[in-house]
């Protein structure tokens, strides 16, 4: 697996994250209380990391991880790494938002590691939450792999999903698996085009798309249901430009899904 952390990392059970856990906590808390909430995140990260190492913690921040394949690669940093074995984000905004789940989730999966917790300082009170998984890379293996109406520019596609997967697992961000696919088919920047969006046989707008060639787009999405809906409004906007068809690659837990949908 091409995924490299130069720090030791070590996994713990839940009895010594809890332990580890609460003096986080602690030490988060008298830092809120010194420096209330309109501190930037730079400055809560090195306050909070001086306030651990003094009191025994080993906290080492903007651990590098480094996702590569081929000549495509990626390095992530994670905020904080308590002990090489707890993953902390840190944060300074209003509140806790989805990707920033999503964003711890992938850092310790990415590390093979159990646990992490996400903590705010930019509320009135300190707010945090905690992340986990008992997924290893074993578990992370592709079950399905269904591949629908395949051409040769589909098989191309295919070949290129295949490799990621086989390589990385899956679960991880959805953000890297586009960033590597749009990398090998040949840069986003490259793909990304604007598309006539034609009703009543006249241009109302452009809408920018991913291409694959002139006549097809390319959708990336991890929805978990309603496949039939997502499929229909893809029909639905191709059907009203120029393009002949898309291509639709979904992940879903242990399941990729590579289907052209065609006008």
């Amino acid at each position: 697996m091409s995924i490299l952390c130069k720090e030791k990392i070590v996994r713990i059970d839940q009895s010594e994250f809890d332990k580890l856990n609460y003096d986080i906590m602690k030490y988060s808390f008298e830092l809120h209380n010194q420096l209330g909430c309109f501190g930037k995140e730079i400055v809560y990260k090195k306050e909070l990391a001086n306030i651990c190492n003094s009191n025994g913690l080993e906290v080492k921040t903007e651990v590098p991880i480094t996702v590569a394949l081929n000549e495509f690669s990626k390095t992530y940093y994670i905020d904080a790494l308590i002990n090489d074995s707890v993953i902390l984000e840190l944060k300074a905004t209003s509140g806790i938002a989805k990707q920033d789940r999503v964003q711890a989730i992938n850092y310790l999966l990415l590390t093979n590691l159990k646990h992490g917790k996400i903590i705010n300082f930019g509320s009135s009170s300190v707010e945090d939450e905690f992340v986990s998984t008992k997924l290893s890379f074993n578990d992370r293996r592709v079950e399905v792999f269904d591949v629908t109406n395949s051409t040769n520019l589909v098989a191309e596609v295919v070949e290129i999903v295949k490799s990621i997967i086989d390589d990385w697992g899956m679960f991880l961000s959805l953000d890297l698996y586009k960033e590597a696919i749009f990398f090998f088919l040949g840069s986003k920047k490259q793909l990304l085009r604007n598309v006539d969006i034609i009703i009543n046989k006249q241009v109302i707008a452009q809408q920018k798309m991913c291409l694959l060639n002139n006549e097809t787009a390319i959708h990336i999405s991890c929805i978990k249901k309603d496949f039939d809906y997502y499929r229909k409004h893809i029909y639905k906007l191709i059907k009203h430009t120029n393009l002949s068809q898309a291509v639709w690659i979904n992940f879903n837990n242990k399941k990729v899904l590579i289907e052209t949908i065609k006008k």
